[in-house]
């Protein structure tokens, strides 16, 4: 999306003029490039995609039958990704992600922060990523992508019913929740990559 959408001066015109329509703020958000070194900028990214969703549908629209085939074809294909269910899921579902591994890189990087507060902070953010790995929060997530989409005013959701990511997502929605009488589930040990730490004295693993 960065690089089609800031391509030309022509669609970073078209993207501005379309955010004036959706959004009641004076002040235009740019999409944000992905940088290696600042994490902060990868939930800046998909923060603005969020924020200005309905801008960049109508902006694709708009490439779409103005601009000569090839533009045309790459705007057409775009707008298929990302109107798609399994698309706004996942950018609701690391939208809060990366929102809340920000904060926690932002205050570790603070000049007053101190080892105690720091392992605080560590744990209560692990805490939250953990509570996301539920099959409640997959519901409620699966709820607001439907809200997301009513929200920006578009058509139904174009997903292809036939596909393995929709069937994915509709059987879990589905899924039975366990009750009180279901046999305990195996606690079971996850592997770790060894990109991340392969010294076993310092590796820890999530349950």
């Amino acid at each position: 999306l960065y690089v089609f959408l800031t391509g030309s001066s022509k669609r970073v015109s078209i993207y501005t003029s379309q955010q004036s329509k959706y959004s009641t703020s004076n002040r235009k958000l740019r999409l944000q490039s992905l940088s290696d070194t600042r994490w902060s900028c990868r939930a800046d990214a998909i923060s603005n995609i969020v924020a200005t969703y309905s801008s960049i549908v109508e902006s694709l629209k708009q490439i779409k039958a103005e601009e000569d085939n090839d533009a045309s074809s790459q705007a057409d294909g775009l707008l298929n990704q990302i109107t798609k269910l399994e698309f706004k899921f996942n950018l609701l579902v690391f939208d809060e992600i990366f929102s809340t591994t920000n904060q926690l890189n932002k205050c570790l990087q603070s000049e007053c922060m101190n080892f105690g507060d720091a392992i605080g902070l560590i744990q209560s953010t692990t805490a939250v990523l953990n509570d996301f790995r539920s099959d409640e929060s997959f519901n409620t997530y699966y709820d607001k992508s439907e809200k997301f989409n009513v929200d920006n005013e578009l058509n139904s959701v174009t997903v292809d019913t036939n596909s393995d990511a929709s069937s994915t997502l509709n059987n879990n929605k589905k899924r039975k929740q366990p009750t009180s009488n279901s046999a305990p589930l195996g606690k079971r040990r996850r592997l770790i990559s060894k990109k991340i730490d392969d010294y076993p004295a310092t590796q820890h693993f999530l349950t």
